[in-house]
């Protein structure tokens, strides 16, 4: 007992630390309004920097732009989008979202509908390749003192299953994660230790390999760590701004001969 209460310290003590550093480090970003963002950029190493532009823009009550790789030096950029929501009824949304790739001319369009009275969501992921690629059903439901999710998905192209289950009562939730290609369900209980922190230990079921997360609300935001035993580090912020959510992720490898991973994403409030 006495060991796991000071792997969670020591786990708290670190979440916390980076997330002084990480606003720190992205201040300046939260106070200036622009239509580029960085987006899924990753430092592994000092040949590791990649960033991706998102540029969006508001036509026809939809959602248009194109994403741009920075480190790739040419005048096209790697894909275009097209997002649009219609609002079919009081209950049923259904929403698009096509990307068209210029290297591959590949498109893909993603559908999802919505339905607020069954609490069902359905999602269909097409593209003029292979035609139907995945499926997926989403189910929400209130069972009297208890919030269940149950979602499942199917990848044509890897045949896998993704299904996780997810049990909410007071604080404490129970999520069970399986998918048929790694065979190595994944059981974790989160526990609210209050209005803002939580810890969640979880187990593989196959390996009983252990690892455990702390997140804490801010704020403007919120704070992760996950610590893996023997392996590493993962830790998440997240700070809201006026028109979307800035993510910071930090990979931290407990070896010190692998390098640290650092991505930044925008968000956008579409």
């Amino acid at each position: 007992l006495n060991n796991k209460i000071m792997k969670f310290n020591i786990l708290q003590s670190i979440v916390l630390i980076l997330a002084q550093f990480l606003v720190i480090s992205n201040a300046g970003a939260t106070t200036k309004t622009i239509s580029a963002t960085v987006s899924e950029s990753t430092i592994s190493s000092i040949d590791g920097l990649n960033i991706k532009f998102t540029l969006p823009f508001e036509w026809n009550d939809a959602i248009v732009g194109l994403k741009y790789t920075l480190n790739n030096i040419k005048s096209l950029p790697d894909s275009l989008f097209y997002r649009k929501s219609i609002e079919l009824n009081t209950d049923n949304k259904l929403s698009f979202d096509a990307d068209y790739s210029l290297a591959d001319q590949k498109i893909e369009l993603t559908t999802v509908l919505d339905n607020k009275q069954t609490g069902l969501t359905g999602k269909l992921v097409t593209n003029n390749v292979n035609l139907f690629t995945k499926v997926g059903l989403k189910l929400k439901k209130s069972i009297q003192d208890y919030q269940v999710t149950i979602d499942s998905f199917y990848d044509k192209l890897k045949n896998n299953y993704d299904i996780n289950t997810k049990v909410t009562k007071d604080r404490i939730t129970t999520d069970l994660a399986y998918n048929t290609v790694e065979n190595n369900p994944i059981l974790s209980v989160s526990v609210d230790i209050d209005d803002v922190s939580s810890i969640a230990p979880s187990i593989s079921l196959t390996t009983g390999d252990i690892s455990y997360k702390y997140s804490r609300k801010l704020s403007a935001g919120s704070i992760s760590g996950k610590f893996i035993p023997d392996d590493k580090v993962e830790v998440e912020w997240k700070e809201n701004v006026s028109n979307g959510v800035w993510i910071t992720k930090a990979d931290i490898p407990l070896d010190r001969s692998k390098s640290t991973k650092i991505a930044l994403t925008k968000q956008w409030d579409y």
